[in-house]
């Protein structure tokens, strides 16, 4: 994918994150969620605790991945630019 495609894509996740509302989530920690992870495996958890365990570590490891080799290819970045507003 293009730099253009990714910037389209944040856009557009940006948008849908937009028009949701508390509402849409009250009741729904303890709800089944299936999540195919593409190697065959399928776990189901209860929304929540896919949340705060599977997808929430899954993110923290490809940021810090993605800095590491980032860094690795000369890359000058450093701690500050991983908070957009700033420190």
């Amino acid at each position: 994918m293009s730099l253009a495609g990714f910037q389209a894509a944040i856009a557009e996740a940006k948008t849908d994150l937009a028009g949701l509302t508390p509402e849409q989530f009250v009741g729904r920690d303890d709800v089944p969620l299936t999540y195919e992870l593409g190697n065959g495996m399928a776990p189901t958890l209860p929304t929540a605790q896919w949340l705060t365990g599977f997808a929430t570590t899954n993110l923290y490891f490809h940021t810090s991945t993605a800095y590491a080799i980032l860094r690795a290819k000369g890359v000058q970045i450093g701690k500050v630019d991983l908070f957009p507003s700033g420190l």
